[in-house]
């Protein structure tokens, strides 16, 4: 549900036709109960939620829809919800004409997504790049840029009749799909064409559907189903933008680096936020300096001696955010 909602009516659920919907214009979610739920009920989410947190869950849920309210009782618990909402000004199902269709493991999509937020724009001037853009191909990427970085994601899936298609997807409809992700119990067979492999293999698949023309992506798994609008524009012709010839390289073991930036990044915040990074031979020098709390430095080693010198100044915060959670190795060029 959204925070603060452009329409009050998006802050309800709808209950009808089986299923549960919600939706902030830009996405919408749809959950199947299981049973029918007789006529169309709109129920305030965050005062139905909160009764719901408080009574027994192996319990009967009734609700009764009246002129202006909702009654919910489970056992001995009663609430009577006021709402002034039209049930027919709930926005509808956004529909969708002959759309390609695409089975992932949804697991391995849904972390490289998510991963590739925090290199997207803030600045909601430039929507294409809070985006994250899905490219879809052998193999599927993903790709985030913010103007400043490029985060680009290989992952271990593909798409070779969708090659060339990218979809942007919203930062915040890729939050959702996580958190829908994580909550869903186990997909079922999407009974769709893919190899006996991909499919004995994939632990949870999703199935993928986007409709270009409307600008529409859908993405169904369980009894989940979230649809979302694309972000229109053109994503940066990334793949020129990544230098193929780094002829100044270090590799080293990224807890390692996590642990001299754990070290040195407080003096970095309190001066320039730059980092420096130098390195020859076996050893690479982490340094920070700030006016009035000093210099400090940390030595990180390397897995292979480097014969040409190298050195580079980076912004600590983007350091830090890339080697969180980083334990293999990583490969630096300049």
């Amino acid at each position: 549900m959204p925070k603060k909602a452009t329409l009050p009516i998006c802050m309800d659920i709808l209950l009808v036709d089986g299923q549960a919907r919600a939706t902030n214009l830009e996405v919408m979610a749809t959950v199947h109960l299981g049973q029918e739920t007789g006529d169309p009920i709109l129920l305030p989410f965050a005062l139905a939620y909160e009764f719901l947190k408080r009574v027994p869950g192996n319990g009967i849920l009734t609700l009764t829809q009246r002129k202006g309210s909702v009654i919910l009782e489970s056992g001995r618990s009663r609430a009577v919800l006021n709402d002034n909402q039209v049930v027919e000004e709930f926005p509808p199902v956004p529909e969708m004409e002959e759309p390609a269709t695409a089975v992932l493991d949804g697991t391995v999509l849904v972390r490289g997504l998510m991963e590739a937020i925090a290199y997207t724009a803030k600045e909601e001037s430039r929507p294409v790049l809070t985006s994250v853009c899905l490219a879809l191909g052998d193999p599927v990427e993903v790709v985030a840029a913010d103007g400043f970085r490029l985060a680009r994601l290989r992952l271990n899936a593909s798409l070779p009749h969708h090659e060339g298609k990218l979809l942007l997807l919203p930062r915040g409809a890729v939050r959702i799909l996580a958190h829908l992700w994580k909550s869903a119990g186990a997909a079922p067979d999407m009974g769709l064409e893919g190899s006996v492999a991909d499919l004995a293999t994939a632990k949870r698949l999703l199935r993928l559907e986007y409709d270009l023309g409307k600008h529409l992506a859908r993405f169904t798994f369980g009894k989940v189903c979230l649809y979302t609008q694309l972000v229109e524009g053109t994503f940066p012709n990334y793949g020129p933008l990544i230098p193929t010839d780094l002829p100044q390289r270090a590799s080293f073991m990224g807890g390692d680096m996590r642990q001299a930036l754990d070290l040195v990044r407080e003096v970095a915040r309190g001066g320039s936020g730059i980092v420096r990074l130098s390195w020859e031979g076996e050893e690479m020098t982490v340094m920070a300096t700030a006016t009035e709390m000093g210099e400090v430095t940390a030595q990180v080693r390397l897995l292979v001696p480097c014969t040409a010198a190298g050195k580079i100044a980076i912004d600590v915060k983007y350091l830090v955010e890339y080697f969180k959670g980083q334990e293999g190795i990583v490969s630096m060029g300049v």
